[in-house]
């Protein structure tokens, strides 16, 4: 046996994750590293697996997407919804371009008229006469992302999260050791996990039989955990790929190098709608196309694209949300009275030819730069990272005289439980809030699931998520899912963090009695829980000690007290209690 390489990808996206997939399928040894949890980040897009009917002006992207739409629609299955597409226009000219490029590029669509369309899509707008089916499909990213990570590790690739990489170094040039930071909990008080003095955890039984002072149910043990407290380590790669997609000139800076690359970011809006039933894609007469999809029982819009130069630009403004809404209602008018609940934005790199999105360009340092040893992926998309990650790896084993084929697109992805070992947990106590339809035992599991305690990270394994300002009032009930197993200054932080970053979400939409609510909810968690920096980390009195965080999490409403409350319905609106008053 020859030596094996050391790859280190850096990136725990969709993208990131298949790459390592792939490398470790090839028998390399491969190290992710993602700053935060798994896949957290690809739930800002659309969620759409193009079969290439709207690209086929360019019939090689075309043919491209749709041989990944097939592939992927193989191995990742239990991934996927085949929901199918719709391509309309109010544009009969527009209309018949793209009937005829689809049938020129191979793709297999049908046209839908009158009655028929009418009947598979009655919210569509009366100009729109005439659609174009297609097989579009509908993906959760964020379990995709766990499925390939999954696979990742049967191979053997180690998977870190909450490890950011914080230096490389260069020597001679080639890059050298790269420095890492694990940190679950960043800004967090830093303090390390307390042990548990009868040998089990908070709340649950544990130690042998006749210890007379173990932790009975229902009971708190002496001590309860905290966040780990960050270390940092040294790993010496043969080679590293860069794949955090919109951030990438962050990592490669810290080797002195410049990509040159301009940032795009991409805006969605989830609006609480009834959501149709396919994927529909509109085209304006100036040529423009909005995607409007299902998303978790509501409604997902898609997609604004803008340049920008700084960070301050890097969210959707509030010309973007109207404009989204616009070209919406021309295809759906139902929407222009619908709320829209948040706009999400995802950061990517702009490739040299062109507008970032399929398209993608691998930058080989060493050739660019003289610097051997990392490579930069720019641009992708969720429907072509199966196949940019192809091309990574194909690169990478070339560099080190590997010849091994890729088997990426025949290997099955394994079928993930996001709430891991608890999948199939049952639980007879009502729901913890009205807005989720979560019950107390399924938020424990997936924050179990967690490495480190997330409320983004432990909905998306519920497979739900908070939209609106009013439903974020129960994220204080979610966060106390944590209580008592996890110290109080704990809850806290992970609250906190999830209102912070809600917030970024909420800021371009609120208006009128949405922006009331935030403003309620603000002074809610502000005033009454004394949420904030001297809240979360304590504030050190006269006589050394921590103050009292200020949140009593032993009178919070956890949803077991509420014995009338039953699970709603999905995108139900509450009727009574708390919410609607």
């Amino acid at each position: 046996m020859g030596y094996t390489p050391h790859v280190l990808v850096i990136g725990g996206g969709v993208l990131g994750t298949g790459v390592a997939r792939d490398l470790a399928i090839r028998g390399l040894d491969v190290t992710l590293v993602t700053e935060r949890g798994l896949g957290t980040g690809t739930t800002r897009g659309l969620g759409v697996i193009e079969s290439g009917a709207r690209h086929s002006s360019d019939e090689t992207l075309a043919k491209r997407l749709h041989s990944e739409r097939q592939k992927l629609g193989q191995i990742a299955g239990d991934c996927i919804e085949n929901t199918g597409g719709l391509m309309v226009s109010d544009s009969p000219a527009q209309g018949e371009t793209l009937r005829k490029a689809a049938d020129s590029a191979s793709i297999p669509t049908d046209t839908i008229e009158g009655d028929d369309l009418r009947e598979r899509e009655p919210g569509l707008s009366d100009d729109v006469g005439r659609a174009v089916s297609a097989p579009d499909a509908v993906v959760d990213p964020f379990t995709l992302t766990l499925a390939t990570a999954s696979s990742a590790r049967e191979y053997g690739a180690t998977i870190r999260p909450h490890t950011t990489v914080t230096g490389i170094g260069v020597e001679e040039g080639t890059l050298d050791t790269v420095s890492l930071r694990h940190d679950p909990a960043p800004g967090a008080h830093p303090a390390a996990v307390q042990p548990v003095t009868d040998g089990g955890k908070p709340g649950v039984p544990g130690g042998e039989p006749d210890d007379a002072d173990r932790t009975m149910p229902g009971e708190a043990a002496e001590e309860a955990k905290q966040f780990t407290a960050p270390s940092t380590d040294e790993i010496d790669p043969d080679y590293v790929v860069n794949a955090v997609g919109g951030r990438a000139d962050e990592v490669a800076s810290l080797a002195g190098l410049e990509l040159g690359r301009q940032t795009v970011v991409e805006s969605t809006l989830l609006v609480d709608a009834n959501p149709p039933d396919t994927v529909v894609t509109y085209r304006s007469s100036d040529g423009e196309d909005t995607v409007v999809m299902p998303r978790r029982g509501r409604t997902a819009i898609g997609t604004m694209r803008k340049t920008v130069t700084d960070d301050d630009g890097a969210a959707a403004s509030i010309t973007d949300v109207r404009e989204l809404e616009d070209r919406a209602s021309e295809a759906v008018p139902a929407l222009q009275n619908e709320e829209t609940l948040r706009a999400d934005s995802a950061l990517s790199l702009q490739c040299s030819g062109g507008e970032a999105g399929h398209d993608h360009e691998l930058l080989d340092h060493g050739d660019r730069d003289g610097c051997w040893g990392m490579t930069t992926i720019v641009g992708g998309s969720l429907t072509t990272h199966r196949y940019v990650a192809e091309q990574v790896a194909d690169d990478v084993c070339a560099k080190f005289g590997i010849r091994r084929e890729c088997q990426t697109d025949e290997i099955p992805l394994p079928t993930v439980e996001p709430l891991g070992a608890a999948s199939d947990i049952t639980d007879e106590r009502p729901v913890v809030c009205d807005s989720l339809p979560v019950t107390q035992a399924e938020l424990e599991a997936a924050f179990e699931a967690c490495e480190s305690p997330a409320i983004e990270e432990a909905t998306l394994r519920l497979g739900t998520e908070f939209g609106s300002w009013g439903e974020s009032q129960c994220a204080y009930r979610v966060a106390s899912a944590l209580y008592p197993e996890y110290d109080e200054s704990v809850v806290a932080t992970v609250l906190q963090a999830f209102l912070d970053e809600h917030w970024e979400t909420q800021r371009p939409v609120l208006r009128g009695e949405t922006l009331e609510s935030a403003t309620r909810t603000y002074r809610s968690y502000v005033e009454t829980m004394a949420l904030g920096d001297e809240a979360i980390h304590g504030e050190d009195s006269q006589d050394g000690e921590a103050a009292d965080p200020g949140i009593d999490l032993d009178s919070f409403a956890d949803g077991r007290e509420t014995a009338n409350r039953t699970r709603p319905l999905a995108c139900e609106r509450p009727t009574g209690g708390e919410l609607s008053r």
